[in-house]
């Protein structure tokens, strides 16, 4: 084993001592919101409230809105079939998107539906990302027909459709809109990162930034830093064989410059499959990955260029050596929380300030 092999065990190791084995600040079973399976969880722009969207192929999509701090259920209005949800930055509306190709917008006030946009993506294709423009005046879908398509909020039309794979690769979430609202950055052919013009839906710029730890790697995870100018890629070899019970560092986290689409810096490796959400917090000092099926999330100290915590989040499945899948994830606005939803029909609160409030003391 060379010494490469080993520091990233000892980073982890010594990571794990901050929040290894931690509890849950706060837990909430779905059967108090509704039968129905939890899809997407985001907090309002404010952090005063976290919503959270469900829904099953056997019942009507619920859009629930929570406590922050207690997780108490506030109010829950009758919805589509929710795949992912968005917050405007407003925080007056709340855009859903479903397994049907369609994407719609509800008052986060009345619950009611405000607006359902035309079918622009492929009939059957589930929308498996949404995000509001920074301005608030345009809205992003995307889906496994590969689409990423732009629409106006205010004028609650279809503005351009920009195609980005082959088929069945799927751009899911995998992109991020400028804080100055005038492009979007988008995983493209597994492997290309394409820069977007917002305004006329035209690609400026394209790239694949592969390193020597990515080789052969796709990528499953982008996020936009606050001041726009590094990317987080997470990647992750689709080749290489899972082993449950053993740390494969095959999933590396890299930082690339948004200017110029070149790599930066590798972070380190995500555990086991790889982080399927990537999330800075609101200052830029840190960026949390989770894993959809490794039920693991690690904290990445940018400054630092290093792990600065990780801890598994999702409980294993009784009589197996597997972990029920994470669903989803979010940061709350001032850093100190972090919220998850599970295969398991739980939503975790978990206290990540001993990490992400360490510089300010």
């Amino acid at each position: 084993m060379t010494l490469r092999m080993i520091l990233p065990a000892i980073c982890i190791f010594m990571a794990e001592s901050i929040l290894c084995g931690q509890e849950p600040i706060r837990s909430l079973r779905e059967t108090k919101l509704n039968k129905e399976s939890l899809a997407s969880v985001k907090y309002a722009p404010d952090g005063k409230s976290i919503y959270v969207g469900s829904g099953s192929p056997f019942a009507k999509g619920r859009l629930h809105i929570l406590d922050p701090s207690t997780l108490e259920v506030r109010a829950k209005y009758p919805s589509t079939l929710i795949s992912r949800i968005a917050i405007s930055p407003a925080g007056d509306l709340i855009a859903t998107t479903d397994c049907l190709g369609l994407a719609s917008l509800f008052s986060t006030v009345s619950g009611k539906l405000v607006h359902e946009y035309e079918q622009v993506h492929r009939g059957g294709a589930e929308l498996t990302g949404v995000s509001f423009a920074p301005d608030g005046k345009s809205l992003v879908t995307g889906g496994i027909d590969n689409l990423l398509v732009i629409w106006g909020v205010e004028t609650r039309t279809h503005r351009h459709t920009v195609k980005l794979s082959e088929p069945d690769h799927g751009c899911h979430d995998v992109f991020a809109i400028t804080s100055t609202s005038d492009a979007v950055y988008a995983r493209s052919e597994i492997r290309t990162v394409v820069k977007i013009d917002l305004a006329t839906g035209k690609i400026l710029d394209q790239a694949k930034p592969q390193t020597k730890e990515t080789d052969n790697h796709i990528i499953v995870g982008l996020a936009l830093s606050p001041d726009d100018r590094t990317l987080a890629l997470a990647f992750h070899d689709k080749a290489y064989s899972y082993k449950r019970d053993k740390p494969i560092y095959k999933s590396p986290i890299v930082l690339v410059d948004a200017k110029t689409l070149k790599p930066r810096l590798t972070l380190g490796t995500h555990q086991y499959m790889g982080a399927r959400y990537l999330k800075f917090t609101a200052d830029g000092k840190f960026l949390i990955s989770a894993g959809m099926d490794d039920s693991y999330c690690c904290i990445w100290d940018i400054e630092a260029g290093k792990l600065a915590a990780t801890w598994r989040v999702m409980k294993p499945i009784p009589k197996s050596k597997y972990f029920f899948q994470l669903y989803g994830m979010d940061v709350s606005p001032d850093g100190r929380r972090l919220v998850t939803i599970s295969q398991e029909g739980m939503i975790d609160l978990w206290d990540i300030s001993k990490v992400t409030a360490a510089k300010d003391k």
